[in-house]
C-alpha cells in the first residue's frame, strides 16, 4: 500500500506510541519500528527522527483522513509493536484504543486481539508517554495567571489568555510552546514549558517563572 510522506511519518509517530506506553522499551521494538521504515516502507531510518517530531494534533489529524484500508493497516502496525516484545500489557492495549478512537476507526475489539497472546510484566507506564488530547480542551492555572484553549478546528491553534497562538507539544521532549505573532507590529514572541506532568484533568508545567499546575475546565 501506498503512502504519502507525511503518512509515513504520522504512522511512524503512532507506532511510538505503543512503543512509549509502558515503562520499558525493548531492544525488540526498535527492531520493529526500524524494520519497519527500513523494509516495510523502504525508506531511511532518518525518518523515524522526522516522524518523532511530528506533533500529536498533527498525528491524529493525518491518520483519521486515511482511507479504512489504510487505517486497518495501520492497526495492524500498532499490533505488531504491541507484540514485539512477547510483553503486552494493559497500557499497550488502552493506547491503541485510544488512537483508534481518535482517528475514527471503531468497533475494534483490540481486547480479544491482545487476550490470544500471553500478557507479561508488572503492568507499570510511564502517564506521560500515553497520547494525550489536548484539542478542544481549556485549561485554567490555579492561580489565575494563565488560561490556554486548545482549537479542535485549525492545526495546532489554541487562545493563550485570550491571544491566538500556535502550539506545539512534543511528547519525546516534553516540551510544550506557544507562538503569538503581531502581524501588526511585526514581530513575534514564545511562552515554552516543560511538561513535568498531564493526565486527563491536570496539567504541571515548568518555565523560566516557576510551576504552574492547571486543571481542565
Amino acid at each position: 500500500m501506498q503512502y504519502s510522506r507525511q503518512e509515513l511519518l504520522a504512522i511512524i509517530r503512532s507506532v511510538a506510541y505503543v512503543a512509549t506506553s509502558d515503562d520499558e522499551v525493548a531492544n525488540s521494538e526498535y527492531d520493529f519500528l526500524g524494520n519497519l521504515v527500513t523494509r516495510g516502507f523502504n525508506a531511511s531510518v532518518e525518518l523515524i527522527n522526522e516522524g518523532m517530531a511530528m506533533s500529536q494534533f498533527q498525528t491524529f489529524m493525518i491518520l483519521s483522513e486515511m482511507s479504512s484500508e489504510k487505517k486497518e493497516e495501520v492497526l495492524n502496525m500498532w499490533i505488531g509493536m504491541m507484540k514485539a516484545d512477547n510483553k503486552i500489557r494493559q497500557s499497550e492495549i488502552e493506547t491503541i484504543k485510544f488512537m483508534c478512537s481518535q482517528i475514527n476507526f471503531h468497533n475494534i475489539d483490540i481486547d480479544s486481539i491482545a487476550n490470544s497472546f500471553a500478557q507479561n510484566g508488572n503492568g507499570k507506564f510511564r502517564r506521560l508517554a500515553r497520547p494525550v488530547s489536548l484539542e478542544g480542551t481549556t485549561w485554567k492555572s490555579t492561580d489565575g495567571s494563565l488560561k490556554i484553549a486548545f482549537d479542535k478546528h485549525s492545526v495546532n491553534g489554541s487562545q493563550y489568555n485570550g491571544e491566538f497562538a500556535i502550539y506545539q507539544y512534543n511528547t519525546t521532549t516534553k516540551k510544550l510552546t506557544f507562538d503569538i505573532i503581531d502581524y501588526e507590529e511585526g514581530i513575534g514572541y514564545q511562552h515554552a514549558f516543560d511538561v513535568i506532568s498531564l493526565n486527563g484533568d491536570t496539567m504541571e508545567l515548568n518555565s523560566k517563572k516557576g510551576r504552574l499546575i492547571l486543571k481542565k475546565q
